[in-house]
């Protein structure tokens, strides 16, 4: 049964498809999605894919607003990290303390409400098993929480 149906399709796909000086007809979209490209019709879509120039213009395009990006978000990570650094200076345990600042950090730009707060709870239970002391990580969590006020 299978063949047969596919026998049809392709015999009305054999009607309907006719080629042009390289330009094929408007097919009805089912029977487009069962027609097979030619390699001329593939190659032609590569090469414009690859043509430098346009590759080129597009990441020109796209340049400036990527570097703007970039450097807002190198600029808040900063101040995070001179966040620790002011109330940890001295210490041995600045880097666990450093990536529990940028755990909350990512919590309270992407989280709200409960379920920042949830998340807060769990992130302060966690590193405070790895042995960093509560008093030292709600210092972090307020000076953060100061940050994006």
């Amino acid at each position: 049964m299978s063949c047969l149906v596919l026998w049809f399709v392709l015999k009305i796909a054999e009607v309907f498809f006719i080629e042009q000086n390289n330009k094929s007809i408007n097919l009805p979209p089912p029977l487009l999605l069962l027609m097979v490209k030619t390699a001329r019709q593939r190659t032609s879509k590569f090469k414009a894919k690859i043509i430098s120039d346009v590759v080129k213009d597009k990441l020109d395009y796209m340049k400036d607003e990527m570097t703007l990006n970039y450097r807002s978000a190198i600029e808040h990570q900063i101040l995070v990290e001179d966040v620790v650094r002011k109330l940890m200076k001295g210490t041995a345990l600045m880097a666990p303390y450093m990536g529990y600042a940028k755990q909350i950090d990512k919590i309270i730009r992407r989280k709200s409400g409960l379920a920042q707060k949830q998340e807060i709870e769990i992130a302060i239970m966690s590193w405070k098993m790895r042995g960093l002391t509560l008093r030292d990580l709600k210092r972090v969590l307020t000076e953060i929480k100061k940050l994006h006020s």
